[in-house]
């Protein structure tokens, strides 16, 4: 695949150069100033790193618009819990596989999920052609469902291990929920697992003020101090939200060498606070960017939660220099690849995986382009992408998807949606 005169973004420089591309065998090939033969001139467009949604829960597309304008606890306890007890893993696949579908065409390439029926996750991602870490959400609030769990961790390594996966596009993780719905020896047992099998270690942390009043209360320590007490945090650990931390607990998390997952659209949505993003930086914190799930956010999008930290970074703290475009694409691309311990990607550069998207910026949103990036970080939207690939093979172009039958899936998922609903109103859940 070669793409002649095509503007390419620059990491390292944080710009693009107008560049003559040459793919082969997944990676990025050749990288030249001169047009490469046998290609075909994309003068005018923009190709971009793919973008790594690093906290997100893919079914939950499902209940979109389900159950909003509502506490975190009440939203959970009241409404998403009992929901997803009477969603079948089938029904969870079709709404994993429309999350999926969305994120590509907002030029997302790669994920890490924490939900529930990951094996099918882990065999659609292969076929859709889509990079991620699958990761069966983990509570144990009894026996019977720890019992459950503990098979589908076992059915999600075996769908792995089967995967012919050559192109190494699906990893398999670990995801105890967070501690209010884990006990101490539960988060020791996942992180024992996990370290026996080399597998990445996600957990949500300190989304909310109540959450860290609980800690204090039981614990006599924040979450953050809590989890270090039981050597859960280290290196392969991805903490998502961290909207309430202290001084101390920044130290804890750098010292251990853990990614940082933020949320801002989610955490907005559920009035859980704003985290204080330039201190998790500057205590040398590798911050990446999830989306959280779309009954949170309630979309996939990772342009709309690149312009939303942008600016709630700023606003918050009062320096309109703070986190500049360059910075927000580096954590949205470059900066999640590494939480998810992803070599050579998130970058255009030779020998890197050719995880891409290409955008037209040729539209009204966009228009005058006096700066690309500036573009790509403050005005582009999902629809200025025309093109997303995966280890350097088309996964989406000009809204078609070669792995998935798109219409097929929205009338699952509006089927699904709809009984659902039904249910609800009649008082079933």
């Amino acid at each position: 695949m070669i793409y002649n005169d095509i503007s390419i973004y620059n990491q390292d420089a944080g710009i693009f150069e107008v560049k003559s591309v040459e793919i082969r065998d997944g990676v990025f090939y050749k990288i030249e100033d001169e047009s490469i033969a046998g290609g075909k001139s994309y003068s005018g467009f923009f190709m971009m790193p793919g973008f790594v949604n690093c906290h997100t829960h893919l079914a939950m597309t499902i209940l979109r618009n389900y159950a909003d304008d509502l506490k975190l606890m009440e939203w959970l306890e009241n409404e998403i819990w009992p929901a997803e007890d009477i969603l079948s893993d089938e029904e969870l696949s079709w709404g994993a596989v429309l999350a999926m579908a969305e994120m590509l065409s907002g030029g997302t390439t790669c994920f890490n999920d924490m939900y529930t029926s990951e094996d099918r996750l882990a065999r659609d991602a292969y076929k859709i052609n889509m990079r991620g870490v699958v990761a069966q959400g983990i509570t144990d609030f009894n026996e019977e469902v720890n019992r459950t769990q503990k098979n589908k961790i076992k059915k999600l390594y075996d769908a792995v291990d089967d995967l012919e996966d050559d192109r190494k596009l699906i990893k398999m993780g670990i995801t105890p929920h967070a501690i209010y719905t884990m006990s101490a020896d539960g988060y020791k047992e996942m992180k024992a697992y996990a370290r026996e099998n080399e597998l990445l270690f996600h957990t949500h942390l300190s989304e909310t003020e109540g959450e860290n009043n609980d800690s204090l209360r039981d614990h006599n320590m924040t979450p953050t101090e809590y989890l270090d007490s039981l050597g859960v945090i280290d290196e392969n650990t991805i903490l998502a939200h961290c909207v309430h931390l202290n001084d101390k607990d920044r130290e804890i998390i750098a010292k251990r060498g853990a990614s940082i997952a933020l949320n801002p659209s989610s955490n907005l949505k559920l009035a859980s606070g704003i985290p204080d993003v330039l201190k998790m930086i500057d205590s040398g914190i590798n911050i990446c960017l999830g989306t959280d799930g779309a009954s949170s956010n309630n979309r996939l999008s990772m342009l709309w939660d690149m312009q939303l930290l942008s600016k709630i970074v700023k606003g918050s703290s009062k320096d309109p220099l703070a986190l500049p475009a360059k910075e927000i694409i580096k954590i949205a691309t470059k900066n999640g690849a590494k939480a998810l311990k992803y070599e050579k990607l998130g970058e255009i550069k030779p020998g890197y995986i050719a995880d891409y998207s290409i955008f037209d910026l040729d539209s009204l949103n966009n228009w005058p382009i006096n700066n690309p990036v500036s573009a790509i970080c403050y005005s582009a939207n999902d629809s200025n992408i025309i093109e997303t690939a995966v280890a350097g093979k088309i996964s989406y172009k000009n809204g078609e998807f070669p792995g998935i039958d798109i219409e097929r899936v929205k009338f699952e998922v509006k089927r699904i949606s709809d009984e659902l609903n039904y249910k609800k109103q009649g008082g079933i859940i």
